[in-house]
């Protein structure tokens, strides 16, 4: 393989897994931290869902006529920027529901624009007599991902909220004793 498919192949790992963990994390810093009812669960799905929907076609025919590697790159640097106002909120006392709403709604569209690029992009990477094997490795990782993530979320949620001591604790948070 190339040497950029096996830099894409890496970056795509890392971005899978923090992927997969953002996907039990998030729900979970609702319900855990936030105390969020059905409804708000519900909103957050909803959330996460319409981005694709909505931008989706408009999305791939701007990528389209967008360098793939920079649309790649920009949309791992803006979902980390997005998904770090979570912690960030947390620490300084000001999450909430319609933040997280809010981050969830902006992360699935990056992730719906990533994989776009991806898409697009994994041709321009490997001779076209690799193609087959080049996605077979993707799914590969995917699948990886798709086990190890919720695990590393679990994990990251442990340590997070661990004996009274939790990282993520606001005000509302200490009186339920989390």
């Amino acid at each position: 393989m190339t040497p950029a498919f096996r830099t894409l192949l890496a970056a795509k790992t890392i971005s899978a897994l923090g992927s997969q963990v953002t996907l039990v994390a998030v729900p979970l810093t609702a319900i855990l931290i936030l105390r969020a009812t059905p409804f708000e669960m519900g909103l957050l799905g909803a959330a996460a869902a319409l981005p694709s929907v909505l931008f989706g076609l408009l999305a791939g025919a701007l990528i389209d006529h967008l360098p793939k590697r920079l649309v790649l790159l920009v949309s791992n640097l803006a979902a980390g920027a997005t998904l770090a106002v979570i912690p960030l909120a947390a620490t300084l006392h000001a999450l909430s529901i319609a933040l997280i709403l809010a981050v969830a709604f902006a992360a699935a569209g990056i992730a719906a624009a990533e994989n776009i690029a991806l898409i697009a992009f994994i041709p321009l990477a490997v001779p076209a007599s690799r193609l087959a094997a080049a996605n077979g490795r993707f799914s590969a990782i995917m699948s990886a991902a798709q086990v190890a993530g919720p695990a590393i979320a679990g994990a990251l949620i442990a340590i997070l909220t661990t004996s009274g001591k939790s990282l993520l604790a606001t005000p509302y948070t200490r009186s339920l004793g989390l």
